[in-house]
């Protein structure tokens, strides 16, 4: 089945990832209080519209430590919040609670006055 790239890009664009550019590869890491929780990384010569193959997509869920290839599909076609992919993360040890706070509030447009 698969999903195109700009599904994956869109969700982890979502996040508080930092893109890094290399001679062959895009490469996003979730990064939190200095340290790498998480990355991927994706051929440059992949295009917007490329879908990518089941495979591939399960194979990426797991370098971002989603442990499990359902909600990790679901994340990508927002059928579930960020929060999830956090509490996840949470739940499997990865990140602490004040980790898990900080990258829920990240994740929340700005209070309005």
């Amino acid at each position: 089945m698969g999903i195109s790239l700009r599904e994956i890009k869109s969700f982890l664009e979502s996040l508080p990832c930092v893109r890094e550019e290399s001679r062959g590869h895009t490469k996003y890491i979730l990064k939190v209080n200095g340290r790498v929780v998480a990355w991927t990384n994706y051929s440059r010569s992949w295009r917007d519209s490329t879908q990518i193959d089941d495979s591939m997509v399960s194979k990426m869920g797991r370098e971002m430590r989603c442990s499990n290839s359902v909600l990790w599909r679901k994340l990508l076609a927002r059928q579930e919040p960020k929060d999830a992919y956090f509490r996840d993360l949470l739940e499997h040890s990865h990140i602490s609670r004040e980790e898990y706070d900080t990258l829920c509030e990240k994740g929340r447009p700005p209070k309005r006055k």
